[in-house]
């Protein structure tokens, strides 16, 4: 027999052999990895995906609106709060509302406004803008549903919230935050829901 073509066949026999036992090490290698890199936190990424603030636990907007919960089902609500002592930010926030709602776009029918408020009649403006469902709350509920969830003082405070279709209320933005922050938000939650 020739000694060469042994040689090539022992060459390609080993070939095999090496490349039948990388793919069998290939999972345990990739669960080594993964685990330490669970372990030690190594490329976990130190950033958020959301802007606004997570709820945690969520609210349940039917803790606020027992009567009104059945007929906000069904859609994502932006919830703003307005107790009349936020110096004008309810004003704000109402125009700012209207333009992250017409910035959704495609998903647009999927959202509601809300207009949550403690005072007897909402602020004027509401009805120059349109578009808004007007609910109004005690001061004692409100303080009652927002208590030790927010930061800083919510009764001083226009607060915008996102509630999902199933009326759990996991994000709020404050002064602070901006309509294109909520609108990148909603985005989101709006593209990877199948619900509302």
């Amino acid at each position: 027999m020739n000694p060469s073509i042994e040689t090539s066949a022992q060459i390609a026999n080993t070939r095999s052999r090496l490349t039948a036992s990388l793919i069998l090490m290939l999972p345990v290698l990739v669960l080594v990895v993964a685990t330490v890199m669970y372990q030690t936190g190594l490329m976990n990424p130190g950033e958020r995906n959301n802007q606004g603030n997570l709820l945690s636990p969520v609210l349940q907007l039917k803790d606020l609106l027992p009567q009104d919960y059945q007929r906000l089902q069904g859609h994502w609500q932006l919830i703003l709060f307005d107790d009349g002592a936020a110096d004008g930010r309810t004003h704000e926030w109402l125009y700012w509302t209207r333009q992250i709602h017409v910035a959704l776009g495609k998903y647009m029918p999927r959202v509601q406004r809300l207009l949550v408020t403690t005072q007897v009649e909402p602020p004027a403006r509401v009805n120059e803008i349109g578009g808004y469902q007007t609910l109004r709350v005690d001061q004692g509920q409100l303080d009652a549903f927002v208590h030790g969830q927010l930061q800083g003082d919510p009764v001083k405070s226009a607060y915008l919230m996102i509630a999902d279709p199933l009326g759990n209320v996991m994000l709020y933005y404050t002064a602070e935050h901006n309509g294109k922050q909520v609108t990148s938000d909603l985005k989101k939650l709006l593209k990877l829901s199948t619900i509302g």
